[in-house]
């Protein structure tokens, strides 16, 4: 292929090698230039998360949006699919896959399947087809690339996330001696996943490859082997796929995760794993006016210290919702001690000498409430997303001990500053500076407009780098 461009003139060529005998695809590009000297890029083919490919190639290009795949009516200026061009693509690519499939069948013994696979919109009508070869060629017996890693790095990083695959999973999954070594992909997927070598697992990972993290977490948390597959079942059954946004998470969560961290929770707890399971699918089996009830039990036993949890482990299931909905009355009325971790509090609580400033978390819930009196506002009610580790609220005491702010802090950011009657900090100079002070002290990023950033004062006319302080 080669590439003219006014400033520079160069000769590029692309080449792809598949190596059926040792399961091999190699690409490589060289460069032919008289202006520069370019290093030549060689790297191996078959990894599904790997997509440096998508950076580098000329491929891209080659797509039907191209004018190599248009013809031009020279009287009404207008194009049209070139059918001959796109034909011969197509024939290209047929007879490399039926010549991959025949020189496999001689060599191994066996047919490989059906190697086809649609190009999509984005990345040309080559190139996914053809990392969709270099991929059966070192996993035979599974299927073909999902559609989902044919259109970019994005789409591909939603279907990792949909899987709940992360960065090391990744690499996982590119460990070709490890597929190399193994009699087929399913036994190379369990070894390295280090998941159990059962027929249940075997059937869920020749159905689809991608199912090892999912598959692996259930099995960590449920001893049975019959109590770990129906909780993989329901972690994956419709929603289980979803990700879910929240105004606390910079990134989405996945729905299974959700549910093996709830799973856990109660595990920990003391509850049995055919309790956690009837619990996990009487909500999911139950009529429309009931599932409303299992909705509301996750939700209370999440936002309920240990104590409730173990305590509901000895309540029958169809009396469990209307006893966590007495239980969290008599918590509302009593309240209840909030202990964030220690790391947490020695960084957020400290004093600033310069404003006799004081800054503390809370440790009860009757302290957020009283605050929220005081105040005006709605502090009150934060107990639970404290309890949660959703985010942590820190008071701010002048030097006779008055309170004087309320501060939310999420994901190591400030996200609200408070005075009384919901006015931002930036209201008082003097609060304004001493938050200032604490979050650069505390390594807190300001994330808020209730915070007013400080400026020296400038002479008009004068160089500022003469003003002084």
């Amino acid at each position: 292929m080669t590439t003219d461009n006014g400033f520079y003139h160069e000769n590029r060529s692309e080449v792809f090698r598949f190596d059926v005998k040792r399961r091999r695809t190699t690409y490589a590009i060289s460069y032919a230039s008289n202006r520069r000297t370019y290093k030549p890029v060689q790297f191996e083919l078959g990894a599904p998360f790997d997509l440096r490919i998508y950076e580098v190639t000329a491929l891209r290009a080659l797509n039907s949006d191209n004018l190599a795949f248009k013809e031009r009516n020279e009287y009404t200026n207008s194009t049209r699919p070139h059918a001959g061009v796109r034909s011969e693509v197509t024939t290209v690519l047929r007879v490399l896959r039926d010549g991959i499939r025949r020189k496999w069948k001689k060599l191994h013994g066996y047919d490989i399947g059906s190697l086809f696979v649609s190009c999509g919109m984005s990345q040309g009508v080559l190139l996914f087809p053809l990392l969709n070869l270099a991929y059966r060629l070192i996993c035979p017996d599974a299927k073909n690339l999902p559609r989902e890693l044919r259109e970019g790095a994005y789409e591909a990083d939603g279907f990792a996330r949909s899987y709940a695959i992360t960065k090391d999973d990744k690499k996982k999954y590119a460990d070709f001696g490890a597929f190399r070594r193994a009699r087929n992909t399913t036994e190379a997927v369990i070894k390295l996943f280090k998941l159990p070598d059962l027929p249940s697992v075997r059937r869920v990972l020749v159905d689809d490859i991608f199912n090892a993290v999912m598959l692996k977490k259930a099995y960590e948390l449920m001893h049975d082997e019959n109590h770990a597959r129906r909780l993989y079942q329901f972690a994956t059954n419709g929603a289980g796929r979803r990700l879910e946004y929240g105004y606390y998470n910079a990134k989405p969560t996945h729905e299974g995760q959700v549910i093996y961290d709830y799973a856990d929770m109660l595990l920990k707890a003391g509850w049995t794993e055919s309790k956690v399971l009837r619990l996990l699918e009487a909500g999911q089996q139950a009529k429309a006016g009931k599932i409303v009830d299992f909705r509301d039990i996750r939700y209370m036993l999440t936002s309920m210290p240990t104590e409730i949890h173990q305590e509901a482990a000895k309540v029958r299931l169809r009396d469990l919702h209307d006893w966590l909905t007495w239980k969290k009355k008599e918590l509302d009325e009593k309240g209840y001690p909030l202990k964030p971790p220690e790391s947490v509090r020695r960084r957020l609580q400290m004093q600033i000498t310069n404003d006799c400033m004081r800054f503390y978390l809370p440790a009860h819930t009757r302290e957020l409430r009283a605050a929220g009196e005081e105040l005006h506002n709605c502090v009150g009610g934060y107990g639970k997303r404290i309890l949660q580790n959703r985010c942590n609220v820190v008071f701010m005491t002048d030097d006779s001990g008055k309170l004087l702010a309320c501060l939310e802090v999420a994901n190591g950011c400030l996200i609200q500053a408070k005075l009384k009657f919901n006015r931002p900090v930036s209201k008082d100079a003097r609060a304004n500076g001493a938050v200032i002070d604490w979050c650069r002290a505390a390594g807190i990023e300001i994330a808020t407009h209730d915070v007013r950033e400080l400026r020296l004062p400038m002479v008009i006319g004068e160089n500022p780098e003469k003003v002084t302080a």
